[in-house]
C-alpha cells in the first residue's frame, strides 16, 4: 500500500529490509524530536488503517458515529497528522512541501 511505500522511502528500506540511508537520518540530524513524532505518527496511521473493516464502500455508507465510520474518521485524522509532520520535516530540511486541500 501507499503507506508501506512511504515507510520504505522514509527509512531507506526496500520491503522492510534496509537498503540505504533514509530521510529519517536527515530529519533526525535536523530535529531528533520531530523525527520521533513522524515515526510515531506513521505507526499510528498504519494502525488506524489496519483497524478498518472492509469492504471500504460499506464503511463510507455506514451511518455517522457508527463504529465503522468512527474508525474511518480516526484513520483520516491520523493520515492528516502524519502529512502535517512530514511537511514540517521537509521544511526543516529546507524543502517547500505543500499540502493541497482535499489531498493531504
Amino acid at each position: 500500500n501507499d503507506l508501506r511505500g512511504l515507510r520504505n522511502v522514509y527509512f531507506g528500506s526496500s520491503g522492510g529490509a534496509p537498503s540505504g540511508i533514509g530521510i529519517d537520518t536527515l530529519v533526525a540530524a535536523a530535529d531528533a524530536g520531530l523525527n520521533q513524532r513522524v515515526i510515531a505518527a506513521m505507526t499510528a496511521a498504519e494502525g488506524a488503517i489496519a483497524a478498518l473493516d472492509s469492504p471500504y464502500d460499506r464503511i463510507l455508507a455506514s451511518p455517522a458515529k457508527s463504529p465503522a465510520r468512527t474508525k474511518a474518521e480516526a484513520a483520516v485524522t491520523a493520515l492528516q497528522e502524519l502529512a502535517e509532520l512530514l511537511r514540517t520535516a521537509g521544511n526543516k530540511l529546507g524543502l517547500l512541501v505543500l499540502l493541497v486541500p482535499g489531498e493531504g
